[in-house]
C-alpha cells in the first residue's frame, strides 16, 4: 500500500512538475552584455570661404545637413547563446547562435527611484509582454509634447508625431513572447494602424510591409504613471525593432538592429534620458 502512494505521489508530482515546466514564457530580458564600440556624427570643419570683388551682388543656395538634437540612434550586432543556464550564467548546456533573429526592445522606463531629476516619474518598471500593443494617435502626440518636440498643431519636421507617422507605416508582424504584435493590434481595439518608422538602408529609405528591413515600433503596455515633469498621466511607451542578422544598413555595411531613440527638443544644453534595453531571440 505505501508503495502505491509513493508511485501515485511521484506520479502527481511529475505531473505538477511537467505543469510548471511548460507553463514558464520566455520573454525578452535585459542584454548579457552590452559593448561599447564607437559614435558617429556630422563633422564641423571651419567655414566656407567666399570671396568676390566689390560692387557685385552674389546670389548662393545654400544646403545644409543639420544634426537632429531630437533624436538619438543606435546600429549594432548580436551574438548569443541558447542556455541551461542559472541566474550566475553557470550552464548545464549551451547552443551558440549562429543566426540571430528576434527582436530588440528600448524603454525610458525603469525601477522607481523616488529621486528627482530628468527620469522622474519615468518608473514604469518591466514592460507587460503579454500586454503589448501598438501606440494610438493620442499617446503618439503626447509623447511629442512630452520630449518638447512639437506642439500638435505646430509640428516641426523631426518631431515626434512627423517622425512616427500610421499612414504609409505597414508592420511587419513579429512575438513578443506569446503575444503576437501585427499592424491591427492596437490600444484599446482602436481601428487604426501602427504608428512607427522605417530607417535607412545604403542611404536610402527602405519600404514598409511583410519581409521588410529596418522597422520600428511603437509600442505600449497599457501601464502608466504621472509624469512629475507634466504633472499628467502618460502610459508607457516601448519602442521595438526586428533584428535583421547581417544585412545592409544606414552606411552600407551589415548591421543586425538599427533604432532610433527621442531625445529633449529643448533649445540650449539638456540632460540625457536613459533607456532600458531588452532583447528576445528566438
Amino acid at each position: 500500500m505505501k508503495t502505491r502512494y509513493f508511485i501515485a505521489f511521484a506520479c502527481l508530482f511529475l505531473i505538477a512538475l511537467m505543469a510548471t515546466v511548460m507553463a514558464q514564457v520566455v520573454n525578452p530580458s535585459a542584454p548579457t552584455n552590452v559593448y561599447f564600440v564607437k559614435n558617429r556624427t556630422v563633422s564641423y570643419p571651419n567655414g566656407t570661404i567666399l570671396n568676390h570683388t566689390r560692387g557685385y551682388i552674389y546670389i548662393y543656395n545654400i544646403n545644409e545637413t543639420q544634426p537632429t538634437i531630437k533624436w538619438v540612434g543606435y546600429v549594432g550586432n548580436v551574438t548569443g547563446r541558447y542556455g541551461l543556464v542559472d541566474f550566475n550564467d553557470n550552464a548545464l548546456y549551451d547552443w551558440t547562435i549562429t543566426t540571430t533573429t528576434g527582436e530588440i526592445y528600448a524603454t525610458k522606463e525603469g525601477p522607481g527611484t523616488n529621486t528627482d531629476g530628468v527620469d522622474d516619474g519615468d518608473q514604469g518598471g518591466i514592460p507587460n509582454w503579454s500586454n503589448l500593443s501598438c501606440a494610438v494617435k493620442p499617446q503618439i502626440e503626447l509623447e511629442s509634447i512630452r520630449w518638447n518636440h512639437s506642439t500638435v498643431q505646430n509640428a516641426t519636421e523631426d518631431s515626434y508625431n512627423n517622425t512616427f507617422n500610421a499612414g504609409t507605416f505597414v508592420l511587419d508582424s513579429f512575438y513578443a513572447g506569446t503575444r503576437q504584435i501585427t499592424d491591427t493590434t492596437m490600444y484599446n481595439g482602436t481601428s487604426t494602424n501602427c504608428y512607427g518608422i522605417n530607417l535607412y538602408s545604403d542611404n536610402a529609405p527602405t519600404t514598409s510591409g511583410a519581409g521588410s528591413l529596418w522597422q520600428e515600433v511603437v509600442l505600449t503596455d497599457a501601464t502608466g504613471e504621472i509624469e512629475t515633469d507634466a504633472d499628467t498621466f502618460e502610459n508607457d511607451i516601448i519602442y521595438a525593432t526586428k533584428i535583421a542578422n547581417s544585412q545592409t544598413g544606414y552606411d552600407g555595411g551589415n548591421w543586425d538592429f538599427q533604432l532610433l531613440l527621442p531625445q529633449s527638443g529643448k533649445a540650449g544644453a539638456q540632460e540625457n534620458v536613459a533607456f532600458f534595453f531588452y532583447i528576445e531571440l528566438i
